[in-house]
């Protein structure tokens, strides 16, 4: 275990990262008041976080990666008001507790490896200062519609959540969103209408969503659009009307490539405009069987191995 953390109440970070021996925090730490950072990264033998953390009203930084012991975080953690960044990556925990969503001064929330996540708090929107939000691996079947109260969110990534059947429509009012990812989330038959609300993206990964049927009409008006991953696709998904990228005009990376030939399904129909990138730099068509002709482009790389 820690010491008793009253003999140094003016401690301003605890750094146990990797200490894997370790079970039990004093229950003393609570004293600690002036405390700004603690880390317990990778300490994977903890058997429980004291209840007394609630009481750090200057804690900025809380980071748990790795604690895999428990399913669920102390009812009390809102109180950390003054909370920045909280790292729950590599966590067993199935939830988290609703109060979470009281820490008004929340800058990052990662979730990355919660294989065992199934939710999240239905007021999550409450997070108003949130600018990054990242889950992955998670069982999560939906996400909820005051996620689009997060105004500020400026990175957005649900990855690899295989259980996740849709994204809500609110997501059209994260007006300052510059990079969403949604690869691998198998799922995912339709993207709502969406993307006119989203203008700022400069960043868009939509790989391995093997379900997908088609993109709305608004994703081709995303002028600030600069890489776009969409590669490794199923076998349902058609351009709808063709591809017209004509709007597309920042783009200067894309990668279409499948990561199995059988794959290849994005490729069909590009080649009408693909004349139509004029900063592209970077086009990646690997595997991609059924492209056809490709126009002449002023890339600086292409590739079609």
């Amino acid at each position: 275990g820690t010491p008793d953390f009253r003999w140094i109440p003016n401690v301003a970070k605890l750094i146990f990262d990797g200490c894997t021996s370790l079970r039990r925090v004093d229950e003393s730490i609570g004293h600690l008041r002036s405390l700004v950072c603690l880390n317990l990264r990778e300490c994977s033998s903890l058997e429980q976080i004291p209840d007394t953390i609630s009481r750090f009203s200057c804690l900025e930084t809380l980071d748990l990666h790795g604690y895999s012991n428990v399913s669920t975080l102390p009812e009390n953690l809102g109180n950390l008001t003054s909370l920045k960044n909280l790292i729950l990556n590599a966590t067993n925990l199935t939830g988290l507790p609703e109060s979470v969503t009281l820490m008004v001064n929340l800058k990052l929330l990662s979730l990355c490896r919660c294989r065992s996540l199934k939710q999240l708090p239905k007021l999550i929107g409450r997070l108003k200062s949130l600018t990054e939000f990242q889950i992955s691996q998670g069982e999560i079947p939906s996400i909820p519609e005051s996620i689009g109260l997060l105004t500020n969110l400026r990175k957005l990534k649900i990855e690899g959540c295989s259980s996740l059947v849709a994204l809500p429509a609110s997501i059209r009012s994260l007006e300052n969103l510059e990079d969403l990812s949604i690869e691998g989330c198998k799922g995912i038959r339709d993207i709502p209408d969406f993307f006119g609300g989203i203008l700022k993206l400069k960043r868009l990964s939509m790989g391995g969503t093997d379900l997908l049927k088609a993109l709305p009409s608004s994703f081709f008006h995303l002028r600030s659009l600069e890489r776009w991953s969409f590669s490794s696709i199923g076998q349902q998904f058609e351009w709808a009307g063709g591809a017209d990228f004509s709007h597309l005009s920042s783009l200067t990376h894309v990668d279409f490539s499948p990561h199995f030939v059988s794959y290849s399904y994005a490729c069909r129909g590009l080649h009408s405009g693909l004349d139509t990138f004029p900063l592209l730099e970077s086009l990646d068509l690997s595997r991609c069987r059924d492209v056809g002709s490709i126009p002449k482009l002023p890339l600086v790389g292409i590739k079609n191995g």
